[in-house]
């Protein structure tokens, strides 16, 4: 066997030149980003999940529907929770102005309708109003309205985003302390 001299280094792997090194390098940091770019994206779906549940958790709760106006297309986007509250089948949208309108009780329908153009046409930023819907199988529920106006920089209002609120149970109750009052009254005359 040859004798090894004193100053040879030992035999190593074959150099990788910079050029391919850098190549791997960028391969694999465009690696790295994509799996953490999907590892944000997942963060973020499950965030928005969470926050849906808990706006639904809210809204049946609290018997909110929320609704979203867009004026200049004359479209409303109503929550699910409004659907049900008004007594329509899952996944049904009004059509437009005219699918609002024709919820509400023929004896509430128009001033609640000038109630709501004197808003938007004036300068307005919220609004509140309370007024009654007619359900699909009849029945006849009060509803407060309330809701913010949002305008363009010359003032034209361009969408009102708000909610719906189940007042009902809290008019019937006003009704009846109201006949119990004026029961109370008649006696005491």
């Amino acid at each position: 066997p040859a004798a090894r001299s004193a100053g040879t280094a030992p035999a190593s792997a074959p150099r990788i030149d910079n050029a391919e090194q850098r190549a791997r390098d960028a391969d694999a940091k465009a690696i790295l980003q994509q799996e953490l770019r999907r590892a944000e994206a997942r963060q973020a779906e499950v965030a928005m999940q969470q926050a849906a549940e808990r706006l639904e958790l809210t809204q049946e709760a609290g018997k909110v529907g929320v609704y979203d106006v867009d004026l200049e297309r004359d479209s409303i986007v109503w929550s699910d929770k409004l659907v049900s509250m008004i007594g329509l089948p899952a996944g049904t949208q009004p059509s437009g102005r005219a699918g609002w309108l024709a919820c509400l009780h023929p004896d509430d329908r128009e001033r609640a309708s000038a109630y709501f153009d004197q808003c938007v046409a004036g300068t307005e930023t919220y609004l509140r109003n309370s007024w009654r819907i007619v359900r699909p199988d009849g029945e006849v529920r009060w509803f407060l309205e309330a809701a913010r106006i949002i305008r363009n920089a010359q003032g034209k209002a361009l969408r009102v985003v708000g909610v719906n609120v189940d007042i009902h149970d809290q008019k019937q109750l006003e009704a009846q302390v109201a006949q119990q009052l004026g029961f109370q009254q008649a006696l005491i005359d």
